[in-house]
Protein backbone atom coordinates (compact mmCIF):
# COMPACT_ATOMS: atom_id res chain seq x y z
CA UNK A 1 0.00 0.00 0.00
CA UNK A 2 1.49 3.33 -1.04
CA UNK A 3 1.38 6.45 1.18
CA UNK A 4 -1.79 7.74 -0.47
CA UNK A 5 -3.48 4.38 0.08
CA UNK A 6 -2.48 4.40 3.74
CA UNK A 7 -3.92 7.91 4.11
CA UNK A 8 -7.13 6.96 2.30
CA UNK A 9 -7.43 3.80 4.38
CA UNK A 10 -7.05 5.77 7.60
CA UNK A 11 -9.64 8.33 6.55
CA UNK A 12 -12.09 5.58 5.60
CA UNK A 13 -11.51 3.75 8.88
CA UNK A 14 -11.97 6.93 10.90
CA UNK A 15 -15.25 7.55 9.09
CA UNK A 16 -16.67 4.06 9.52
CA UNK A 17 -15.54 3.83 13.16
CA UNK A 18 -17.26 7.16 13.89
CA UNK A 19 -20.47 5.87 12.27
CA UNK A 20 -20.25 2.60 14.17
CA UNK A 21 -19.68 4.39 17.45
CA UNK A 22 -22.79 6.49 16.85
CA UNK A 23 -24.83 3.40 16.00
CA UNK A 24 -23.62 1.63 19.15
CA UNK A 25 -24.60 4.71 21.16
CA UNK A 26 -28.09 4.63 19.60
CA UNK A 27 -28.47 0.95 20.44
CA UNK A 28 -27.42 1.66 24.02
CA UNK A 29 -30.01 4.45 24.30
CA UNK A 30 -32.73 2.34 22.70
CA UNK A 31 -32.31 -0.67 24.97
CA UNK A 32 -33.12 0.02 28.58
CA UNK A 33 -30.30 -1.04 30.89
CA UNK A 34 -28.03 -1.53 27.89
CA UNK A 35 -25.92 -4.66 28.16
CA UNK A 36 -22.27 -4.17 29.03
CA UNK A 37 -21.30 -5.55 25.60
CA UNK A 38 -22.87 -2.55 23.86
CA UNK A 39 -20.94 -0.14 26.04
CA UNK A 40 -17.78 -2.21 25.55
CA UNK A 41 -18.27 -2.02 21.77
CA UNK A 42 -18.66 1.73 21.93
CA UNK A 43 -15.52 2.04 24.08
CA UNK A 44 -13.51 -0.21 21.76
CA UNK A 45 -14.55 1.84 18.75
CA UNK A 46 -13.48 5.04 20.51
CA UNK A 47 -10.12 3.47 21.45
CA UNK A 48 -9.71 2.33 17.86
CA UNK A 49 -10.36 5.86 16.59
CA UNK A 50 -7.75 7.26 18.99
CA UNK A 51 -5.12 4.85 17.68
CA UNK A 52 -6.04 5.70 14.09
CA UNK A 53 -5.60 9.37 14.90
CA UNK A 54 -2.15 8.58 16.31
CA UNK A 55 -1.23 6.76 13.12
CA UNK A 56 -2.51 9.66 11.06
CA UNK A 57 -0.35 12.08 13.04
CA UNK A 58 2.74 9.87 12.67
CA UNK A 59 2.06 8.94 9.06
CA UNK A 60 4.76 11.11 7.48
CA UNK A 61 7.40 9.73 9.85
CA UNK A 62 6.25 6.17 9.24
CA UNK A 63 6.43 6.54 5.46
CA UNK A 64 9.79 8.34 5.64
CA UNK A 65 11.24 5.67 7.94
CA UNK A 66 14.07 3.66 6.52
CA UNK A 67 12.29 0.52 7.64
CA UNK A 68 10.19 -0.41 4.62
CA UNK A 69 8.56 -3.24 6.55
CA UNK A 70 6.68 -0.89 8.88
CA UNK A 71 4.48 0.73 6.19
CA UNK A 72 3.83 -2.71 4.68
CA UNK A 73 2.78 -4.24 8.01
CA UNK A 74 0.72 -1.16 8.84
CA UNK A 75 -0.99 -1.42 5.46
CA UNK A 76 -1.93 -5.04 6.13
CA UNK A 77 -3.40 -4.09 9.51
CA UNK A 78 -5.36 -1.24 7.92
CA UNK A 79 -6.73 -3.63 5.30
CA UNK A 80 -7.70 -6.12 8.03
CA UNK A 81 -9.39 -3.32 9.95
CA UNK A 82 -11.29 -2.22 6.86
CA UNK A 83 -12.67 -5.72 6.30
CA UNK A 84 -13.54 -6.09 9.98
CA UNK A 85 -15.28 -2.72 10.29
CA UNK A 86 -17.25 -3.36 7.09
CA UNK A 87 -18.50 -6.68 8.46
CA UNK A 88 -19.22 -5.13 11.84
CA UNK A 89 -21.17 -2.31 10.25
CA UNK A 90 -23.29 -4.77 8.27
CA UNK A 91 -24.13 -6.64 11.47
CA UNK A 92 -24.86 -3.46 13.45
CA UNK A 93 -27.06 -2.22 10.61
CA UNK A 94 -29.13 -5.40 10.92
CA UNK A 95 -29.62 -4.63 14.62
CA UNK A 96 -30.51 -0.98 14.06
CA UNK A 97 -32.72 -1.51 11.01
CA UNK A 98 -36.08 0.22 11.09
CA UNK A 99 -38.80 -1.15 13.23
CA UNK A 100 -39.09 -2.22 16.79
CA UNK A 101 -37.40 -5.03 18.66
CA UNK A 102 -33.87 -3.66 18.60
CA UNK A 103 -33.27 -5.53 21.85
CA UNK A 104 -34.25 -8.84 20.31
CA UNK A 105 -32.13 -8.21 17.21
CA UNK A 106 -29.23 -7.31 19.53
CA UNK A 107 -29.63 -10.60 21.38
CA UNK A 108 -29.54 -12.50 18.11
CA UNK A 109 -26.43 -10.73 16.78
CA UNK A 110 -24.47 -10.02 19.95
CA UNK A 111 -22.15 -13.01 19.55
CA UNK A 112 -21.23 -11.87 16.02
CA UNK A 113 -20.67 -8.33 17.23
CA UNK A 114 -18.53 -9.60 20.12
CA UNK A 115 -16.31 -11.52 17.67
CA UNK A 116 -15.87 -8.43 15.48
CA UNK A 117 -15.14 -6.29 18.54
CA UNK A 118 -12.50 -8.77 19.68
CA UNK A 119 -10.86 -8.80 16.27
CA UNK A 120 -10.85 -5.00 16.17
CA UNK A 121 -9.19 -4.98 19.59
CA UNK A 122 -6.47 -7.31 18.28
CA UNK A 123 -5.90 -5.06 15.26
CA UNK A 124 -5.83 -1.96 17.47
CA UNK A 125 -3.31 -3.56 19.80
CA UNK A 126 -1.15 -4.63 16.85
CA UNK A 127 -1.19 -1.10 15.43
CA UNK A 128 -0.31 0.29 18.87
CA UNK A 129 2.63 -2.13 19.06
CA UNK A 130 3.79 -0.94 15.64
CA UNK A 131 3.59 2.68 16.76
CA UNK A 132 5.49 1.99 19.98
CA UNK A 133 8.18 0.12 18.08
CA UNK A 134 8.42 2.89 15.51
CA UNK A 135 8.63 5.59 18.19
CA UNK A 136 11.36 3.68 20.02
CA UNK A 137 13.59 3.87 16.96
CA UNK A 138 12.81 7.40 15.80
Amino acid sequence: MDPCSIAAGLIGLLDVSARLSGKARRIAHTIKNAPAQILALENELEDFRLVLNEVQQAQEQIIAARDVALPAVLSREIERAQRETDELEETVDLVTSTGKNVGIRWLRKQSHIYIHKSRLREIRQRIQELLVTHNAFV
